[in-house]
């Protein structure tokens, strides 16, 4: 834009930041850095006052806090990351560990999780602003917390160490950032929720009384919070109200961080998402200094900037304000299900499960957009790192594909009904039994994906968990039944992980089990079907007693069951980011392609001469569907531009040449292969 001769240099804006909180400190700074005006009103004497207990750091707050330049700062005080989260009985028993936590988020984000105190991040955010002389010395409640930092001495307390302990109604938190101090809380549900004004603010007296009722509980080991709580530099006990404002700002005036949204503690997004609102706003004010580059900003242009970032910033503080209270719901039992879930499901669903749920909550995170991206080696990184490119002809390839999926499970099923035989073992004349034998090995390519994602670790909390249950039901009402709500089922949760579900993160599976399924297939499903079906083409019963015995078993349930058997008992292990399971599943792939693209050929004379279509159409369409909705996302998701049209015909071309059940083969393998896992990428400004 250029300058008109005679416009007259514009008032840049002046932000008067109320508070030298974290919110307004990382404001601050951010506006110092970007050239903006400020001033910081703080009520305290100090600017670092010693109130407050731990913070955790995050990779959603650290990115940006990254591009401040206080990373290195933030490390140096931290000293260790969390590494250890761990779990424990209300008894001080251990319930469940996991180690390297801090190391395997950061390979993933790029940044870890790290404990300091909340003065200490005070002190380190001031430190940077170089002009100091500008920072001037309804809700409902159901929850309170006691907080405080201790120097109790025990080496059971692991420096780095991150450690829950359940209770009925309550629940204590203890971290350990290995600088000499332990942060710990005490959680607990009031009696009744508390509403506006009955909402107070406690005294030490009513810490200490809460304190007392407690000190002779458990938190891990024979440790107890008596001894942390007599131990302590400082602690306060507070009101945890949850809440996420409606409107945020008013005129020239906006709330942001905890005076706009309330987390709970047990989560530890809350100071992060302060610094996420102070880079939301910035980011906002920064474009409209910039699209009115020669006036100042009006009410119109203010109101803008606030209620632009209330929009980028209200949804996400409202997920994950619910978050917070559900874990601190699960942490306190607070009714059977959820002690239940925290017992025993959570456990079973391993890191895998806790780490998505870190990432997931850090992903969306914003950054500062006028200032470059510090490089950091990270698996998956931010969202706003990889933007998805608009693509019209992608959005009405998605509606098509659900569409076909819903529409062949619908024929599908009725067919069924009106069939006069089922593929699940019924003995028919010879013609339909070669006809239902040779359907049957088609579908091993999608039998082998049902084994192959219920053993993908991501799979863990969806519906492709459950191979034996995919077997299982296979066997009761048969593949033609079966495969196109598979279909829709695979096509609908990979699709709508986007991203994630095509990185490295993801892609891993149980190698015990990998190792199995292919060997396993062939052998109990593939070989004893051909062999059966082949010879009754031939009119030749068959002499092997073996195939006899296998064929008259269910045979997709002991395929997925000699898998779950094998897994069991295999000693090889990988590195939690392995990759020794490709090198099974990409032999596999090509195995299984081999063997049903021969079976497949070789019955091409008979199904000509007998004039018959082996896959029923809704299974053959719904097939192919899946399929081209499987290749767009692998496109997409991989940035693969060139050469969609090729694919697509080769795919069509496969059902035709080498049936379907080894297009499906083909399709993984390629999958799997179009992008090798462990290359960890460096993400800057503009990537």
């Amino acid at each position: 834009m250029e300058r008109p001769p005679d416009a007259k240099p514009k008032a840049l804006p002046r932000v008067i930041i109320g508070g030298g909180s974290i919110t307004g400190l990382s404001l601050a700074l951010m506006l110092e850095k970007v050239g903006v005006d400020f001033v910081v009103l703080e009520a305290y004497d100090s600017i670092t006052p010693p109130v407050g207990a731990g913070v955790v750091c995050n990779a959603n707050g650290f990115r940006i806090l990254d591009q401040l330049g206080v990373y290195d700062d933030i490390m140096k005080a931290s000293m260790a990351p969390l590494q250890e989260a761990s779990t424990w009985w209300p008894d001080g028993s251990l319930h469940n560990k996991n180690e390297d936590f801090s190391d395997r988020l950061e390979r993933v984000t790029g940044y870890p999780m790290v404990v300091l105190d909340r003065q200490q991040l005070l002190h380190i955010l001031y430190s940077h602003i170089r002009e100091k002389t500008k920072v001037i010395p309804d809700i409902k409640c159901n929850w309170i917390t006691l907080f405080g930092i201790s120097t109790f001495p025990d080496p059971r307390i692991t420096p780095g160490s991150a450690n829950t302990t359940f209770g009925h109604g309550m629940s204590y938190g203890v971290l350990s950032g290995g600088n000499g101090r332990t942060y710990y809380f005490l959680n607990k549900a009031l009696p009744r929720q508390l509403k506006g004004r009955e909402v107070c603010r406690y005294t030490e007296a009513d810490r200490d009384a809460l304190a007392k009722d407690h000190l002779n509980d458990f938190v891990q080991h024979d440790i107890r919070f008596g001894d942390l709580f007599e131990s302590s530099v400082r602690a306060v006990l507070v009101p945890l109200e949850g809440y996420v404002f409606p409107k945020w700002h008013c005129g020239r005036i906006i709330t942001l961080g905890d005076a706009a949204h309330k987390l709970h503690v047990v989560t530890g997004h809350g100071a992060m998402m302060c610094i996420e609102d102070a880079a939301v706003l910035v980011n906002q004010l920064m474009k409209q200094v910039q699209e009115n580059a020669f006036s100042s900003l009006g009410a119109t242009q203010i109101h803008e900037v606030f209620a632009q970032t209330q929009n980028l910033c209200k949804s996400r503080s409202g997920t994950l304000m619910q978050q917070s209270f559900l874990a601190q719901s699960l942490h306190s039992w607070t009714n059977p299900l959820f002690k239940f879930a925290a017992v025993h499901l959570l456990p079973r669903l391993g890191f895998d499960f806790v780490l998505a749920q870190v990432v997931d909550a850090v992903r969306p995170a914003p950054r500062l957009e006028a200032l470059p991206l510090p490089p950091r080696m990270k698996l998956v990184g931010f969202d706003d790192e990889h933007p998805e490119p608009p693509s019209a002809a992608r959005s009405w390839l998605k509606r098509l594909v659900y569409s076909t999926l819903i529409l062949c499970a619908m024929w599908a099923v009725n067919s069924a009904r009106n069939s006069t035989y089922a593929d699940a073992g019924t003995v028919l004349d010879r013609e339909l039994a070669g006809v239902d034998g040779l359907f049957r090995l088609d579908m091993a390519g999608t039998l082998t994906v049902m084994l192959v994602e219920g053993w993908r670790r991501a799979n863990k909390t969806s519906l492709l968990q459950w191979p034996m249950l995919w077997a299982l039901t296979v066997d009761l009402v048969g593949f033609r039944v079966v495969a196109p709500f598979f279909y829709l089922a695979n096509y609908w949760i990979t699709s709508s992980r986007g991203r994630i579900q095509f990185t490295d993160t993801s892609r891993p599976m149980v190698l015990s089990a990998v190792k199995a399924i292919f060997p396993v297939a062939i052998l109990l499903y593939v070989l004893p079907i051909a062999v059966t079906t082949f010879m009754s083409q031939l009119g030749v019963a068959s002499q092997l007693a073996w195939v006899d015995v296998l064929s008259s078993l269910p045979s997709a349930s002991c395929t997925a069951l000699t898998t779950l058997l094998i897994s069991t008992i295999s000693s090889e292990n990988d590195t939690f980011f392995g990759q020794k399971y490709l090198k099974y599943a990409t032999f596999g792939y090509k195995c299984m392609f081999a063997a049903l693209a021969l079976l497949h050929l070789a019955s091409l004379g008979w199904q000509i001469k007998n004039r018959c279509m082996l896959c029923p159409v809704p299974v053959l369409l719904a097939e192919f569907a899946w399929l081209l909705g499987v290749y767009s996302d692998v496109c997409h998701y991989n940035r693969i531009r060139k050469g969609a049209l090729y694919h697509m015909v080769l795919i069509t071309l496969g059902f035709v040449l080498v049936g379907p059940g080894a297009t499906v083969m083909a399709v993984w393998h390629w999958r799997e292969e179009v992008r090798k896992p462990g290359r960890e990428k460096c993400h800057e400004q503009g990537a």
